[in-house]
This record gives C-alpha cells, sequence and structure tokens, in this order.
C-alpha cells in the first residue's frame, strides 16, 4: 500500500528529517518558482551581499516557468525543468536557507553535499503533466525579475502539489538505486479523476484494480475490463480517453 504524506510549508528542519527517498508527498502552502536565468541573479546577489528576493528561510523552489494563463486560468501549464540546469548555483542557494527543491532528473555531488550537510531535500515532479499541476495552485503572486519573462520569480499557493522525494536530507537516491519512478501513484490518481471526475476512492479502485493503458499492471491480476465492469464504465472508451489525455499532456 502506497501511504501519501501531506506536508506543509515552510518546510521547517523536523519535517525535511522526517522525509526518505521514495516517499511521495502532496505539498500545500507557499513555493516559488524560479529557473536558471533567476538562480544566476538570485546567486549573483548573494555573491554582493543582497539576500534572496523572498524569505528564503524554510522555503521550496520549484523549477519550473509557468506558461501564461488562459481567459479562466490561475496559471497555464507548469511543468518542471530540469534540475541540472541550477546544479552550479543550488549550493549556495540552499545555504542562504532554501530546504526544498522541486524538478526533474538527477543533481550532481555538490548539490547533494550540500543537501546533506544544511539539511535540504529534494522532490522530483511529473514531467509532461503541467496541465495536472498547474490544478493544484490556487493564487500566483509575482516577485522579482519580472523582464525574465516566464522565468520570473513567483510565489505559488498549492493545495496537494503531488511530487516524491528523490533525494533526502541524508544522501539516499533514488536514482542511485535506480528506483526512478516515471509517473507516481499519485500522479496517476489525478490523471484517472480529472479525465472521468472520479472521486479519489473510486480512482484508488481503477488503478489498484489494473490500468494496463498506464502501463501499471495490478498486482491482483484484475484487468482494466473487470474494474471497469465493476462500476460500469466502458473499458474501451476509457482507454481511448485516458490515452488521448496523456498524448495531449505530454
Amino acid at each position: 500500500m502506497i501511504y501519501l504524506i501531506r506536508i506543509q510549508t515552510p518546510l521547517t528542519g523536523d519535517i525535511v528529517k522526517t522525509l526518505r527517498a521514495g516517499d511521495e508527498v502532496l505539498i500545500c502552502g507557499e513555493i516559488y518558482t524560479a529557473r536558471d536565468a533567476a538562480h544566476k541573479r538570485m546567486v549573483e546577489g548573494l555573491q554582493n551581499g543582497i539576500p534572496l528576493p523572498f524569505d528564503a528561510r524554510d522555503s521550496v523552489i520549484y523549477y519550473a516557468g509557468p506558461a501564461p494563463a488562459r481567459t479562466g486560468q490561475i496559471i497555464g501549464s507548469c511543468g518542471p525543468t530540469t534540475s541540472g540546469r541550477m546544479d552550479k548555483y543550488a549550493p549556495a542557494i540552499i545555504k542562504s536557507g532554501v530546504t526544498g527543491m522541486i524538478g526533474k532528473g538527477e543533481r550532481s555531488g555538490e548539490v547533494i553535499a550540500a543537501m546533506r550537510e544544511l539539511g535540504a531535500v529534494y522532490f522530483a515532479a511529473i514531467g509532461g503533466a503541467g496541465a495536472l499541476i498547474s490544478k493544484t495552485v490556487t493564487k500566483v503572486e509575482p516577485v522579482a525579475y519580472e523582464d525574465l519573462g516566464a522565468e520570473a520569480v513567483r510565489k505559488l499557493t498549492v493545495v496537494d502539489f503531488p511530487a516524491i522525494v528523490v533525494i533526502d536530507c541524508f544522501g539516499n537516491n533514488l536514482y542511485e538505486n535506480k528506483e526512478e519512478k516515471t509517473m507516481t501513484q499519485i500522479t496517476k490518481d489525478m490523471i484517472i479523476m480529472d479525465v472521468l471526475n472520479l472521486d479519489r476512492g473510486t480512482a484508488r479502485f481503477f488503478l489498484e484494480m489494473g490500468m494496463h493503458c498506464l502501463g501499471c499492471p495490478s498486482a491482483s491480476g484484475e484487468s482494466i475490463e473487470q474494474a471497469c465492469e465493476v462500476h460500469g464504465e466502458d473499458a474501451d472508451a476509457l482507454v481511448v480517453k485516458i490515452n488521448a489525455y496523456l498524448a495531449g499532456n505530454e
């Protein structure tokens, strides 16, 4: 059974110490978007005695540059960018007080060393699921570097932002252990609920019974057809809906 850990920002040292590589989490509270251009400016500022443009203590940075919001949206698609672009800046950012980073891909040895020394954690968000992630955002506020456009620093208020702990503050590393997950169970839940407007319990049922179209055959050996029969859904139509949804959000 997979247990989801709901965590609230600020991401204090006490919270960081409880997290382990492989934990699946739902992040609530305030996080800050910043990509490489913003990181370059922030680190240059730190080198000149200028603090980060937000309260760095126990904060979380999301490596993303959200797309412009369409009419009726709070924010556009906001999937993660490759974390390696921030590696040369991350140790200084962590030293400033940041305790959480969200992105995708591996981190350098220098970043991991800083995480272990100073107590920080690295989460992976799900690449290709930017539209779904945007639905966890309830508020967006500009913070700094508006001239950078999509790469400006913004404060996002999020509710149940799905992520997985890839590297914890003790240096345990899913990539190193070859246990990387390309799509977490909670993200699959989100997809099913979004496509079919199901509640979480029903979505979980479908997943546990076996969503073969998502590449996760069930341990029980039950088929998607059997699951759909129980819930009165058409199996072929369900597969088409979900695969079409995934194809449109890669």
